[in-house]
């Protein structure tokens, strides 16, 4: 999540073309760090298939890649085209999503997670290409909202930051602090409650779910 909110407050909400070209933008080092290793991973894994690696690239979740953490890089995107969509239904009804980045925000949040808990799968690592019910949507595309929802608030608060003076930026930095302390603590007290790449919210371990 602080990663989506981070990608948020650089984002240009009310400007479509902007959010699309930044999703293309993101997609260019996905492929191209995915096809380089591609050789690299059929050298070191020759029981995979080439056919089957890029298959699990094109499909693009952490499920059905070799670099794991690359499917952040699918998932903003997808969130990114999201936020491009919405843009462009506020726009034609005459309103700018600029002003409304908090209620929407939380709706995609509220929508996104509310998927995660009633979708009936569990996510399994399935290397190269593995089965549609283990892998999630392309692309992530079922995180989108939660994304898409993370970027609203950042871009919010970006706007919020630029809009106080100085004395209200230190404030504000100080209440953001507290609020991540907070967060920390409680996550190492009780234990990894999220982890969006496996569509998992609960208390269990990371060694639970293996």
């Amino acid at each position: 999540p602080l990663f989506f909110l981070a990608t948020g407050v650089t984002l240009k909400i009310s400007k479509t073309k902007s959010l699309r070209d930044r999703a293309l933008m993101l997609a260019i080092p996905y492929l191209l760090m995915s096809a380089i290793m591609v050789p690299i991973t059929h050298h070191f894994e020759p029981n995979v298939k080439i056919a089957e690696i890029a298959l699990g690239i094109i499909y693009g979740t952490g499920h059905t890649i070799d670099i794991v953490p690359l499917w952040f890089l699918t998932c903003t995107i997808s969130g990114i085209l999201l936020l491009a969509i919405i843009s462009t239904i506020f726009q034609s009804l005459g309103k700018d999503l600029e002003k409304w980045h908090f209620s929407v925000g939380l709706l995609l949040l509220a929508l996104g997670y509310t998927i995660i808990h009633l979708l009936p799968y569990e996510i399994s690592f399935n290397y190269g290409w593995g089965s549609y019910s283990k892998s999630g949507l392309p692309w992530n595309m079922d995180l989108a909202p939660i994304a898409a929802g993370y970027m609203l608030i950042g871009n919010l608060l970006a706007g919020k930051m630029s809009d106080t003076d100085r004395s209200g930026k230190i404030s504000f930095g100080l209440i953001s602090i507290g609020c991540w302390v907070l967060l920390f603590v409680l996550v190492f007290e009780f234990g990894a409650k999220l982890d969006l790449n496996y569509r998992r919210i609960d208390p269990s371990s990371y060694r639970d779910w293996e």
